[in-house]
């Protein structure tokens, strides 16, 4: 799960045992990025490598993948190799001080086995989420932030995807006592 940041860069190594290439992109399939060889040399390699950062520097959030390719052709079956691949992601910090009784869906960028509990709000509803910040640090510290409000959409079609969006930024700010 990727978090949709201002800034934002994904970077994708991979290294094989046989020449190999691999695309990313967020699961929904746009962008579709290609990697390339680092040095000068043709495209399938043993080691390759492609950074995304558009233009704005906002990308897309939700889940992102990388998929190897073997290069052929070969003059008979491909033959059984290995590929490791790293996805690195550079994006605004948690603030792991303030949690609420929903949970945070963006977390799960960070740890796959986030839990939360949304809350559903239809048209002309309200609702209630209770939010604490646990402060850290000096006395007379202060501190500042932003407690952003997602929403989380579900089997969404064509593919029964999920997404989330920041719908609203709230800024904070308090001294600790």
């Amino acid at each position: 799960m990727v978090r949709a940041d201002a800034g934002l860069q994904v970077t994708v190594s991979q290294t094989a045992s046989l020449p190999a290439m691999f695309d990313f992109g967020p699961n929904q399939g746009d962008p579709d990025i290609s990697s390339h060889n680092p040095s000068a040399g043709p495209l399938c390699a043993t080691s390759a490598t492609a950074s995304y950062n558009p233009p704005g520097g906002t990308i897309q959030n939700g889940v992102w993948f990388a998929a190897p390719s073997k290069c052929g052709p070969y003059p008979g079956p491909a033959p059984a190799g290995t590929v490791s691949s790293s996805m690195t992601v550079q994006a605004k910090q948690f603030d792991t001080s303030v949690t609420s009784d929903t949970g945070d869906i963006m977390l799960a960028a960070i740890n796959p086995a986030t839990a939360v509990t949304p809350v559903i709000i239809n048209p002309g509803q309200t609702a209630t989420i209770n939010v604490t910040i646990t402060p850290s640090g000096a006395s007379g510290s202060k501190v500042s932030g932003t407690l952003y409000v997602d929403d989380l959409l579900d089997n969404v079609p064509p593919y029964g995807q999920f997404a989330a969006d920041e719908l609203a930024a709230l800024p904070y700010s308090y001294t600790i006592k």
